[in-house]
């Protein structure tokens, strides 16, 4: 029998190694704790700019999908770290109203969505309610948020999970995350982290900004596509979700509201913390009103335009910023350009904090840089010069040999002609050599309907779809049920193997993304190809080339050019909600040559 007095000595060891332990971590955690953030000191500073700068957060999530805290909630701790306003991106299909935005707490708060698509996640600020479930292809998401008016933002476009990172910078997104909070996270050794946990609970602003790095790939693809003359908004995004868990972590959510969301979870970082941490300025040409319906449109013009700098407050408290050009043609702001002919300089202002540099940068290469309050630089007067992007940074003292996280970060004033990437053009029109008519006039013969269990579909000619008629396919999806879907099939006829497109000409009785499938016939495996189309109650013209279509399956190559023995026109979950139901008509359906 162990006695009382027996298990005071064990009581006691246990006690003082407890206390050595943990004296041992609060000395680590003292000695390695990262600096506090500073103030700049109030230099002689008169702002050269007309207007306005306001600060926030874009990019957060909500209870709404998978984060911790109610919209009124995560107002409230913007409020308390001094923001002006939230653009809220919960996960999505575009499908759910935007609330419309308001003031809480007196904070602005405008609703967003961020998609998931194949090839990354890309949050629609400005997005209305969309007819359908945006998903899937990225650039038929990309398509439809630009038709409803939107502008698309790649998110943590280089995060080590394949499923959240933006892969085609092809397609025309609009503007991306040239800092992701949860990006930096997720690159971190375990022991960082570990002591990142322990740095939080004493100065959580700072311990978030401490694991930043410079993220040199995103920002000399920025750089290099400003050189090209395409125009890019970078934005610092939070991706704040105050949810940290076993189950249901950040980002984890997919489509619809609460993906994701379950299971025990900390709310750490809380929302204030990384509020505080970093944000988001925005140049507004007045201040905010305090009317939400008229503020938010300007807010986002202004994010469209590029009048955006980020900076990251857990190194220093920011101070005032300005960036822009003074030329023959007046006074050019961030996201702007100066036309060529002209002479102009560039001005990069900043009340900073002791051994701060101000660096200029052309096309990626430091043109200049200052220790002062002020930067100036003479932009070579070239009658045509090609494309120059200018993007201006403020860095503070960094480890020897290394270039830190910009603090703060400007958006490009461009030299030249800067566009926007636009759409890919239309297929050149060329004699079409049609291999198969698919659809003669008055014929369905060959045509099949394939659907799920508890879908239905009809097939019928309709002779006054449009001379000389065509195929009226009518669909409803189940209810209920996954898998849902239905399709209309056409197999194939031989000698098809020089195909190279496929065309038809479509319209449908309500807005609607369809998803246009080849088929290799194959008893042990699914093996399709896609590409998705849209369509709406206005005839389109549709021509399709056989190198557009992805596989259905990621296991599956290249599309099988002029070998494939199926057709199919396929109406499913991805871009149609269960139940849904209308009509599709289709005429004029061929392979060519």
């Amino acid at each position: 029998m162990t006695t009382t007095h027996a298990r005071r000595p064990l009581r006691r060891l246990t006690l003082a190694l407890v206390g050595t332990i943990a004296a041992a971590l609060a000395a680590v955690t003292t000695v390695t704790l990262p600096p506090r953030a500073t103030s700049p000191p109030e230099p002689a500073w008169a702002p050269r700019l007309p207007g306005t700068v306001v600060r926030g957060t874009v990019h957060l999530h909500t209870s709404r999908s998978d984060g911790s805290g109610s919209l009124d909630e995560v107002a409230a701790a913007a409020a308390r770290a001094g923001q002006d306003f939230l653009i809220v991106t919960d996960h999505g299909d575009g499908t759910r109203a935007p609330e419309p935005p308001a003031y809480r707490r007196g904070v602005l708060v405008v609703d967003a969505v961020e998609i998931s698509t194949e090839g990354g996640h890309v949050a629609a600020l400005g997005l209305p309610r969309a007819p359908y479930p945006l998903a899937g292809d990225p650039r038929g998401v990309l398509e439809d948020v630009h038709r409803l008016g939107g502008f698309a933002v790649a998110t943590h476009p280089d995060s080590t999970k394949r499923a959240l990172r933006w892969r085609d910078w092809t397609l025309p997104i609009d503007g991306f995350e040239w800092l992701s909070a949860d990006s930096e996270w997720r690159d971190e050794a375990w022991r960082g982290l570990l002591l990142a946990g322990l740095h939080y609970l004493f100065r959580p602003p700072e311990t978030i900004a401490s694991v930043f790095d410079r993220p040199e790939a995103l920002l000399a693809g920025w750089d290099a596509a400003g050189a090209t003359g395409r125009r890019l908004v970078g934005l610092a995004g939070a991706d704040a979700h105050a949810r940290l868990g076993l189950r249901g972590g950040p980002d984890d959510g997919e489509r619809g509201s609460g993906d994701g969301a379950t299971g025990f979870a900390l709310e750490v970082p809380s929302y204030e913390s990384v509020f505080r941490a970093f944000s988001t300025r925005v140049v507004l040409d007045v201040p905010l009103s305090g009317d939400a319906e008229r503020d938010a449109p300007a807010l986002l013009a202004a994010v469209r335009a590029g009048r955006v700098f980020s900076s990251i407050d857990g190194l220093a408290r920011s101070g005032a910023f300005e960036f822009f050009a003074e030329g023959t043609a007046g006074i050019t702001q961030m996201g702007g350009t100066v036309r060529a002919g002209g002479a102009a300089t560039l001005h990069v202002r900043a009340a900073a904090p002791a051994g701060a540099m101000l660096v200029l940068l052309e096309n990626g290469r430091p043109v200049a840089r200052s220790s002062g309050v002020e930067l100036a630089f003479a932009v070579p007067d070239d009658p045509a010069p090609p494309p120059r992007a200018y993007r201006a940074e403020v860095r503070l003292p960094g480890p020897r040999g290394s270039v830190p996280v910009p603090w703060i970060a400007a958006n490009p004033i461009f030299v030249g002609v800067a566009t926007e990437l636009a759409e890919a053009p239309p297929v050149a029109p060329r004699a079409a050599s049609v291999a198969a008519d698919l659809l003669p006039a008055g014929s369905l013969a060959g045509w099949t309907l394939e659907h799920d269990r508890d879908s239905a579909g009809e097939l019928a000619w309709d002779p006054g779809a449009a001379p000389p008629g065509g195929l009226a396919f009518t669909y409803r999806l189940a209810e209920r049920g996954t898998p849902t879907w239905t399709a209309l099939a056409r197999r194939v006829p031989d000698g098809t193997a020089d195909v190279t497109r496929i065309g038809f000409a479509g319209r449908a009785s309500s807005p609607v993304r369809i998803s246009v499938q080849v088929r290799q016939a194959d008893a042990t495996r699914d093996r399709r190809w896609r590409q998705s189309v849209y369509l709406d109650a206005e005839w389109r013209d549709v021509l399709l080339p056989l190198e557009g279509f992805r596989p259905v399956t990621t296991s599956l190559g290249a599309t099988p050019r002029g070998r494939f023995d199926g057709l199919l026109f396929v109406i499913d979950q991805v871009h149609a909600a269960p139940g849904a139901s209308g009509t599709l008509w289709l005429r004029d359906v061929r392979l060519e040559r």
